[in-house]
This record gives C-alpha cells, structure tokens and sequence, in this order.
C-alpha cells in the first residue's frame, strides 16, 4: 500500500489555553476573523484604485460582520432543525455552540449592503461586486477553519485515498481511558493484504501516565471487552474507524522505559476533505474576481462581478454537496428529484444560481463609451 494516499487529520479545535481566565482561543474564531481583515485590508487596496475615500471602510466591514453572523446563525437554525430552534428560541443566540449557514449569510448581507449603499450614498450594485470578491477570501478562510475542527466532512472515498478525521475518537477515548493516560496518538501503520474494502490500517498509540502502575489484567480485559465496543457502538468513533465485527481486537501492551504503552491496530476510514475542496475553490475563484476587476473594471457594468460570483460560487456548492455528509439526518428523506436526491444546501443553492443568471444577462458587458 502506497502510505502517501491518505493523511490523519487530529488537530486540536483549541490553540492553547490561556492562564488564569481558562479560556480556549479557536483556531476556527482565529480564521473567521482573519477573512474579516484581509478581505478589509482588499477593500481598502480596492477603494484606493478606484478614487474613492476609504473612510466609511470600517462601517462598511461592521455591517458585513453583523449581517454574516446573523445570517449565517438564523440560516443554520430555521434551514436546518426549525423545530428544535423555534421551541428554544433561547438557543439561536448562542452562536458559541456552532452552527452557520452560509446561504443565510447569503440572504442577510444583500440588504445589508443595500441599507448601507443607501446610508452612505454608495452604488449598490458596485459595493456587491467588491463584496463579492473579498466574500470569496473569507469563505476561504472560514473552510480552513471547518477543516481544523474536523466538520462538515466528505463522504467515504471508498479506497485509500482521503483523509481520516479521527478528532471525535480521540475525545471520546481519551475520556473512557480517564486519568491513567497521558495521551493518545494515531498513525499510520503497514499492512500488505486482506485490508477492508474503502479502508485503511492505522495505529492508534495509548500513552499511559508516567509512573502509573499498570494493572496489566485489568488492561487486557478493558481492551477485549470494552474498546472494540466503543469503536463500533459510537457514532462519532464509527464514522471514522473500523472494526472487523467477527474478528477480536488486535493489540498490545507493552512498556518501555518505565512508561506503559497500548497500542491497537485498526482501520480508518479515508473521507473526502471536502471543506479543503471548497477552501481551495474558493480562492481561484476570489482570484480570478480580482483579476477580472483590475483588468476589466472599465469595461464592464457594475453588478457583473456579483452574477459571475453568484453563479459559480453556489455552482459549486450544488456540486461539491455530492461529496458531503448530510448536515442533518432528516436530509436523507427528502424525496429524490429528476437529478436525484438532492440534500437542503443544494436546494438552497438553486435559486441563488438562478439569481446570478438572471444578473448576468441583465449586467451583460456593453463597451463603456
């Protein structure tokens, strides 16, 4: 087996913990708001070419962050689980606890800047061309921040390429070892035959505190009776790595240097880094919308950027859905369609590609005199 097809993917969400206060900074709040800024620090690049003063560029990012969160939280509450949100509408505010959408994002930012254009007395249709062009820096970002908390995952790639998010598992583990562990690790291991169809072999390493005295029978009748339970019977272990049902749990327990190791031999499962796809979409596409500004802006209608913008973003999206878990299992019964099933983040796209072509043809390229 080629060891360079597939990755394992465990980083902590959290950065570091910060002395006294016991508060964790997120590499994914680290990387929303870092779109934030470059997309301002673009805009201002943008105002400066274009004549314009930059001194509204503050309100303008304030209204953008403000109608994006909002947005992006009503969209992920009332689009995906209105039920579970309308009966606790205490819990829409609590952004903290994850959950956007940018097709909300998507519905709250136009009459956003539309009240904003108005404010300041502003082309709306030139704002959503410059908008749009930074929005494609942010979504960047954003998707590697996805990407560093291990959601919004690809399906199986149903062979050895792919990556193995197995975040979920080392929680969950770490916590039925307890205190005795120190840590636990995975990687990849060797193996040259009889590997599970769409899987691939890792090892996952326990670590146990230093000078723990090891009860060795205690151990062995935790592995065999009660991990292989764990890894089959959890979701969030299951989704990610495999157990032969018929087979008992390969292992061992050994000691090296005064320290107690476990080691379980077992199989990932290689999914799609489908927030990679989109991440790394995203940013061709914020090039070429720069690109097509820069060399183009005197000969084209404003609004143009925003309908190429509109339609291959949300394009995208409706495709890229293909290769992504369901966000809620309700997904899976929506009746199929004539292009087959389709999941709510490509029903939701739909209109908003049908939005930038009806733009396109409106805001077609005529020479400006």
């Amino acid at each position: 087996m080629n060891e360079l097809l597939y990755i394992i993917w465990n980083i902590d969400p959290e950065m570091f913990t910060i002395p006294l206060i016991n508060q964790s900074p997120r590499w994914y709040g680290l990387l929303f708001a870092l779109g934030f800024i470059l997309g301002q620090i673009v805009v201002m690049w943008i105002y400066a070419k274009e004549g314009k003063d930059p001194k509204n560029v503050d309100q303008l990012t304030l209204y953008l962050v403000i109608t994006t969160i909002i947005g992006a939280r009503l969209g992920h509450c009332l689009f995906y689980d209105p039920i579970y949100y309308l009966s606790n509408p205490i819990k829409i505010l609590m952004v903290w606890e994850g959950g956007l959408a940018s097709h909300g994002a998507a519905f709250s930012i136009i009459p956003g800047l539309y009240i904003f254009a108005k404010k300041y007395k502003k082309s709306f249709l030139w704002l959503l061309d410059i908008i749009a062009i930074v929005v494609c820096l942010a979504g960047t970002c954003i998707r590697m921040g996805n990407f560093m908390n291990s959601e919004i995952i690809g399906l199986p790639t149903e062979n050895s390429n792919g990556v193995v998010f197995v975040r979920d598992a080392h929680d969950i583990l770490k916590y039925r070892f307890g205190e005795r562990v120190d840590k636990i690790t995975f990687k990849k291991r060797e193996q040259l035959e009889n590997i599970p169809s769409g899987k691939v072999p890792i090892t996952i390493t326990i670590k146990y505190q230093d000078k723990f005295v090891v009860d060795e029978e205690f151990e062995q009748s935790f592995y065999e009776d009660d991990l292989k339970r764990y890894i089959m019977g959890y979701e969030n272990i299951r989704k990610h790595l495999y157990e032969v049902p018929e087979s008992s749990l390969s292992y061992s327990i050994f000691k090296n240097k005064d320290v107690y190791y476990g080691e379980i031999y077992t199989y990932g499962i290689a999914r799609h880094p489908t927030q990679l796809y989109e991440s790394f979409y995203y940013f061709l596409l914020f090039l070429s919308l720069l690109a097509l500004w820069y060399y183009k802006r005197k000969y084209i209608n404003n609004g143009f950027i925003f309908s190429i913008f509109f339609i291959t973003l949300w394009a995208q999206r409706f495709f890229v859905e293909y290769f992504k878990e369901n966000q809620e299992a309700w997904e899976s019964d929506i009746p199929n369609t004539l292009i087959g099933q389709l999941n709510m983040g490509q029903i939701l796209s739909i209109p908003f590609v049908l939005m930038g072509i009806a733009m396109f043809i409106k805001t077609m390229p005529k020479i400006k005199k």
